[in-house]
């Protein structure tokens, strides 16, 4: 991901000694409204970025098929955009609320992935 400074360069094994520990630390988040900031700035961290710099937190976006307006959970414009929900919602949904919102976008915000996300698992769409 491009982020507006260099990642740390950490090994394999330190890359998977922090997603180990980022795991154990949030087996139990479930409450999107309390938890879900945090906790993608804690997956970032894994990875030695910080997307806050470059990404940005409850972008407004009206829902095309809908007209109602809602927000956009996490957004990196160009790279990614996530609908985060609790823990056991339903992601199949949560990836079409989230592909709804894309048509409000300027078209250089347009992310390549779509992830859907309840703490537990992640749903992942590739644009490209």
């Amino acid at each position: 991901m491009s982020f507006s400074t260099p990642p740390t360069l950490l090994t394999k094994s330190a890359i998977r000694n922090k997603a180990i520990n980022f795991s154990k630390a949030w087996a139990e988040a479930s409450s999107e409204k309390s938890e879900s900031q945090s906790f993608w700035n804690a997956f970032f961290e894994i990875f030695g970025v910080s997307p806050r710099n470059k990404g940005y937190f409850e972008v407004a976006a009206t829902r095309l098929s809908t007209g109602r307006h809602g927000y956009i959970d996490l957004l990196i414009p160009g790279e990614m955009a996530v609908e985060q929900k609790s823990a056991g919602g339903d992601l199949n949904k949560a990836m079409s609320q989230l592909v709804d919102y894309l048509d409000s976008l300027q078209p250089g915000a347009m992310p390549r992935l779509l992830v859907a996300c309840d703490f537990q698992r992640f749903y992942v769409q590739n644009l490209d």
